[in-house]
C-alpha cells in the first residue's frame, strides 16, 4: 500500500470525524434555532444526552488524530474508556426517547430513535470486537457515528422544510461515503463496509412499518403508559 494511499485513508476518517461532530451539533442547534417554541424545558436527561453526543464525536476526532500521529498506546487507553460512553449514549437515548413519545410524537420517530440506537450498539460492538483488526474496527466505529447521526439529519430536513425521505437521503450518503474511500483505497468495498451498511439501512428503515404497527403503539403503551392528554 502506498504512502499516498495510507494518508488518504488517515484524511478520509478525520474528515468524517469533523463532518460528523458538524452535522450532529448542527441538526439539533439548527432545529433549536428555527423552532424556539417547541424547544422542550431543559431535562437534566437532554442536557447529559447533549453532552454525550459532543463527547462522543469530540472522542472520534481525537482518535483518528491519535492514529494519523502513530500513537496507538493512547488510542487504545481512549478506546476503552469509550466503552463507558457508548454505554450512557444508549442508556440516556433510551431516557430521551422516552421523553420524546411523553410529548406526544409520532410512534414511528420514536421507533426510528430505538433503530438508531440499535445499530450504534451494533456497529460500536463489532469495532470493540474487532480492535486488533484495524480495517474492521475503523470502518465500525465510523459506522457508529453514522447512525446516531439519524435524529439530527431528521431535524435538518425539517429545518430546511424538505421531504422527509430526504432524511434516508442523507443517511445513505453517508454510507454510501464509506463506499467511495474503499473503492478509492481498495478498489472494492471491504466486507465489513457492506454489511454493517445494508444492516444500517435495513434497520433504519424497518422503523417505518415497525412504528406504523398497532403492535409498536401497544407495546409503547405498556412499556411507558399512555400519553397525557
Amino acid at each position: 500500500m502506498s504512502v499516498r494511499t495510507t494518508v488518504f485513508g488517515s484524511r478520509y476518517f478525520r474528515y468524517m470525524a469533523i463532518a460528523m461532530m458538524i452535522l450532529g451539533v448542527g441538526g439539533f442547534s439548527l432545529f433549536d434555532i428555527l423552532h424556539l417554541d417547541k424547544i422542550p424545558r431543559p431535562y437534566p436527561l437532554l442536557i447529559f444526552h447533549a453532552s454525550s453526543m459532543v463527547l462522543w464525536f469530540t472522542l472520534f476526532i481525537v482518535q483518528t488524530q491519535l492514529i494519523g500521529r502513530g500513537n496507538y498506546s493512547l488510542h487504545k487507553k481512549l478506546g476503552l474508556l469509550s466503552v463507558l460512553l457508548a454505554d450512557a449514549l444508549v442508556v440516556i437515548g433510551v431516557g430521551v426517547n422516552k421523553i420524546t413519545y411523553g410529548r406526544g410524537s409520532d410512534p414511528v420517530i420514536v421507533a426510528a430513535n430505538f433503530c438508531a440506537l440499535l445499530n450504534f450498539s451494533i456497529a460500536y460492538s463489532t469495532g470493540y470486537v474487532f480492535r486488533k483488526r484495524a480495517e474492521i474496527h475503523k470502518r465500525a466505529m465510523l459506522f457508529a457515528g453514522i447512525a446516531i447521526l439519524a435524529p439530527a439529519l431528521g431535524r435538518i430536513v425539517i429545518s430546511f422544510g424538505l421531504p422527509e425521505p430526504f432524511v434516508f437521503l442523507l443517511y445513505v450518503s453517508l454510507i454510501g461515503s464509506v463506499i467511495v474511500f474503499d473503492l478509492k483505497k481498495r478498489k472494492r468495498p471491504h466486507i465489513a463496509t457492506v454489511l454493517l451498511g445494508v444492516l444500517l439501512i435495513m434497520v433504519l428503515v424497518a422503523a417505518f412499518p415497525l412504528g406504523s404497527s398497532e403492535a409498536w403503539q401497544d407495546f409503547l403503551v405498556r412499556l411507558w403508559g399512555n400519553v397525557p392528554a
